[in-house]
């Protein structure tokens, strides 16, 4: 069990400073990390958690310098898209989606 934590605070720590550099992709590298180790449930809902807080810290710290009127459509597309991905998880082949997320065959 705590091989678990660890490789969670391991996979958060990578996607936070990749996000950190880049201002995206949070969920996709901790999501290479978590494959292997949680549930996809688990692993979906950590991963919009995090990529939402490190982008609300982004936003905050550069708030001066947005227009909302272009941040309309990213939000429209996060309202239509997180729930279509919540329903299509629990039809997740678990093998499938670590093999086609960690580039191998589940165990």
């Amino acid at each position: 069990m705590e091989s678990v934590y660890l490789v969670v605070a391991l996979g958060a720590a990578v996607a936070g400073f990749v996000q950190g550099l880049s201002g995206f992709a949070f969920g996709l590298v901790a999501m290479s990390f978590w494959a292997w180790a949680l549930e996809p449930r688990l692993a979906a809902t950590l991963a919009v958690f995090g990529a939402l807080v490190g982008q609300v810290l982004a936003a905050v710290t550069v708030r001066r310098g947005f227009n909302l009127k272009l941040l309309l459509p990213f939000v429209l597309g996060g309202l239509a898209g997180i729930p279509l991905g919540v329903a299509v998880l629990p039809h997740l082949d678990m093998d499938g989606f670590k093999a086609l997320l960690g580039g191998r065959r589940g165990s």
